[in-house]
């Protein structure tokens, strides 16, 4: 599917081929979807999220600084 903001959102490829994606608007939002275009899962916000990013799980980059 197309997927279209008037403001500020990101999308990030994901290893495992799904595609994390936020949307800033109104109320904010950021959701998953697999290639074919099924939401995974979906999260509303009451803030507007410019960027979203998943991070691995033992990513830590202060870590022995």
């Amino acid at each position: 599917g197309e997927f279209f903001s008037q403001a500020g959102s990101s999308a990030q490829r994901l290893r495992n081929g799904n595609t994390l994606i936020s949307q800033d608007r109104q109320d904010g939002r950021v959701f998953e979807v697999t290639p074919s275009g099924e939401i995974v899962w979906d999260l509303e916000l009451k803030h507007f999220p410019h960027r979203a990013k998943r991070y691995e799980p033992n990513y830590c980059p202060n870590l022995g600084t």
